[in-house]
């Protein structure tokens, strides 16, 4: 998506999971996932390891959070919870948008490109009719 393409990399699902919150974390390895809102980041939750693909409770405490500075980076969801658009100063990415009548927004976390590594946005939405949560990372 930052690279110009509003194509999903992967999508991750689950049931069971309604992630309020997502954020990335230990240098982009992984993706923090909480299910409360105003929940403060790192503190419960679960985490997602790109690598392992797996998740797993978050209750070693041992993970960072990985929030380089987003310059003119931003984003913002849309009105009707359907799509996200992101921004770099002036210049607006391709949205992405969900296509079912019933999926809905409910989270985001923008990693802007940093240190040579490139940019990744992770969208957590949830398809209301089937109570599944799904992470979109493109």
């Amino acid at each position: 998506m930052l690279n110009g393409r509003s194509e999903p990399h992967a999508v991750l699902a689950g049931r069971g999971l309604s992630a309020q919150q997502v954020a990335f974390v230990d240098k982009g390895t992984g993706l923090w996932l909480g299910d409360r809102a105003g929940e403060r980041p790192l503190s419960g939750g679960w985490l997602f390891g790109f690598d392992s693909r797996r998740i797993d409770a978050n209750e070693d405490g041992k993970h960072a959070l990985d929030r380089p500075d987003a310059g003119d980076w931003s984003f913002q969801v849309d009105d009707d919870g359907k799509g996200v658009r992101v921004r770099r100063g002036q210049k607006e990415m391709p949205p992405v948008r969900l296509r079912g009548a019933d999926e809905v927004v409910t989270a985001v976390a923008l990693r802007p490109p940093a240190g040579g590594n490139p940019g990744l946005l992770a969208v957590a939405y949830t398809e209301r009719q089937s109570a599944r949560t799904l992470i979109l990372l493109s």
